[in-house]
């Protein structure tokens, strides 16, 4: 009985010359269809930058990224852009992070410097992202998150959200976030 690759194996297990990754659109949502291995068979060493669009509310997609970040031991860069609208994300009951158990402590991004969130809407799962890479990136210089597009807190939701990422602990002492407009 032969073992079957999953879609991410197969589209990356041999791009081990690979410098930067761009993902758009849907297409992580389809990387992510069927089995999501928790790392690729092989490593991409030269991996340095990864931009991706990834739906924060959908759980094979949160997996299908993590799998790519534990398989770039030398990442030094990642930029996000939340696909996700706040109307969605409030359906869910159960927050990613706190469902999955997932150890917050996984140290995987140990060359990452620079973060940056787009499309930012401070809902949980994107606070659970925003915490797991503050509490795994041991030599993050700056996190960067700009609010999504037409999309203005109140001022009574946007305290909560600054409470509450304030708390998260850092793996990386130099660890700055920054709200861009």
């Amino acid at each position: 009985m032969a073992i079957s690759k999953s879609l991410l194996d197969k589209l990356f297990g041999r791009l081990f010359k690979l410098k930067i990754l761009i993902i758009c659109y849907s297409f992580l949502k389809f990387l992510a269809v069927g089995d999501v291995p928790v790392k690729l068979t092989n490593t991409l060493d030269c991996l340095k930058y990864i931009s991706l669009t990834i739906n924060l509310d959908d759980s094979k997609q949160i997996l299908a990224a993590l799998c790519l970040f534990r398989s770039s031991p030398h990442l030094q860069e990642i930029e996000v852009t939340a696909d996700s609208d706040k109307a969605s994300a409030l359906i869910h009951q159960a927050n990613f992070w706190e469902a999955n158990q997932l150890p917050l402590r996984e140290i995987i991004f140990r060359r990452l410097r620079k973060m940056k969130l787009i499309e930012f809407k401070g809902v949980a799962h994107e606070m659970g992202f925003i915490q797991f890479v503050l509490e795994n990136a041991t030599v993050l210089d700056k996190l960067s998150i700009k609010r999504g597009k037409g999309f203005q807190f109140k001022e009574l939701e946007q305290l909560p959200v600054l409470k509450k990422m304030i708390q998260f602990r850092r793996a990386s002492s130099n660890a700055k976030v920054i709200f861009l407009d």
